[in-house]
């Protein structure tokens, strides 16, 4: 159960099919929960729409996750491309001084 100690509600699960699952009886909750996971919503917001508590939907979720019903989706972080590393090392007096000449400009057009 270490995957689900500690802080879970920022971690999102989709349902992972599988078809060697074999027979399995699921609760009225586990498959409320399985609809509910759709791979993008964090378990805060699983949990507030299905209206059970965080101590109860971590049980299921284990129990889920035990069966491989379930997997874990990691959130991609996206990166910082060339084009921002090179603009960051560019001196901040110009920076400022090409802002100042694009909102120039924008007012400029404006009228």
């Amino acid at each position: 159960m270490e995957l689900f100690s500690g802080n879970i509600a920022h971690m999102i699960f989709k349902v992972n099919v599988n078809l060697d699952m074999g027979n399995m009886s699921l609760s009225t909750r586990m498959l409320d929960v399985l609809y509910a996971l759709d791979g993008t919503s964090d378990i805060a917001s699983v949990s507030s729409f299905l209206k059970i508590r965080m101590h109860d939907l971590r049980h299921i979720l284990h129990k889920l996750y035990q069966h491989k019903l379930i997997v874990r989706i990691e959130k991609t972080v996206p990166m910082l491309n060339n084009d921002f590393i090179s603009s960051s090392k560019i001196p901040i007096d110009d920076k400022k001084r090409a802002f100042q000449k694009a909102m120039l400009a924008r007012s400029v057009t404006k009228t």
